[in-house]
């Protein structure tokens, strides 16, 4: 047990070892705020057992081949933010209209900026 997790109980050790997240020698890395809220999101729910990594890994590496298909090129958080979205959806955990209403009310006033 460690400080920073008093109770041995760190999520990160539950994630796949073949599961390919950016990190260093630290830890995971991350270009924004966003993708530690995202990232952090799935591993909690996940250790909540609200699904098994297995399911969210196929879902990943469904939006990643997609975006590699489509000539994208997305970078890797905002393919594990589709994912997410999928996993959620398709669990009940969220919905789509939900989701859609945030996102427009967190919307930037300059709709020249496309969220999706």
């Amino acid at each position: 047990m460690s400080e920073a997790d008093p109770k041995g109980l760190d999520p990160l050790r539950a994630l796949p070892p073949d599961l390919a997240i950016p990190r260093d020698e630290t830890g995971p890395v991350f270009a924004e705020p966003w993708e530690a809220r995202v990232f952090a999101m799935v591993v909690e729910m996940n250790a909540r057992g609200l699904f098994g990594w297995g399911e969210f890994q196929s879902l990943l590496v469904d939006e990643i081949r997609r975006s590699e298909g489509e000539g994208l090129c997305r970078p890797y958080y905002m393919n594990w933010l589709l994912a997410a979205e999928r996993l959620f959806e398709a669990r009940g955990l969220v919905e789509r209209e939900a989701t859609d209403a945030e996102v427009e009310r967190l919307r930037p006033d300059d709709r020249t900026i496309r969220l999706r």
